[in-house]
């Protein structure tokens, strides 16, 4: 699993233990250095996500998106 430095704000931290109850640990990153790569792109803003999930299907995202939403979390 990834080294969370640093406690995730509510909803996130909720999110990330049913994130952990459903897909291995390695496909739920949390690495500071990590997040921001996926963060970044060719535009000029740059927004940190709190959690990455590597999704290997589409039902992963409908599940992951649904978790998402219970929780009333973005």
């Amino acid at each position: 699993m990834d080294d969370v430095r640093e406690p995730l704000p509510p909803p996130y931290d909720r999110v990330h233990a049913a994130l952990l109850g459903t897909l291995p640990p390695a496909r739920v990153v949390t690495d500071p250095l990590r997040r921001l790569t996926w963060g970044t792109d060719a535009s000029f803003y740059r927004l940190v996500p709190k959690i990455v999930v590597v999704v290997e299907d589409e039902q992963e995202v409908v599940r992951v998106l649904a978790l998402c939403a219970a929780r009333a979390c973005p």
